[in-house]
């Protein structure tokens, strides 16, 4: 398999990841632990975005128009120089980064709210307990 195969491969595998649980549970992240990860609300921005909302888009994430960046960097990413390959990925890294403790610490938008009682773990654990009288 070629190498631009296996990348194709590998962002219609992250797009198809990314709808199914924006169909289902939402951020797989969020849902486990109740924290949100960096792409937390993406999901609902894209589809803000397709709706021309993208006031909304704008609230529930606002790196929404990188989303076909790096999409496009995971398929065409090896065709790019390698010191503009490491750069750009860096660059997107620093911005969901920077964009990530912003969102956590500077707002109050509930999509990148802190709930640990909100997560999968927790609630296991305190149903374990609950059910052995701990």
């Amino acid at each position: 398999m070629s190498e631009f195969r296996k990348r194709l491969t590998l962002a219609a595998v992250l797009v198809l990841a990314f709808a199914v649980s924006a169909l289902t549970i939402g951020c797989p992240i969020k849902f486990f632990t109740g924290i949100p990860c960096p792409g937390c609300g993406m999901s609902r921005a894209v589809v803000s975005c397709l709706h021309l909302d993208f006031d909304a888009a704008f609230r529930f994430h606002p790196l929404f128009p990188l989303a076909p960046v790096v999409v496009a960097y995971i398929i065409f990413g090896d065709r790019l120089p390698r010191h503009a390959n490491t750069a750009v990925g860096a660059v997107i890294a620093a911005a969901f980064i920077a964009v990530y403790v912003y969102r956590i610490f500077f707002t109050t938008n509930p999509v990148t709210a802190i709930d640990f009682d909100s997560g999968f773990v927790v609630k296991s654990i305190k149903a374990i307990f609950s059910l052995s009288g701990g």
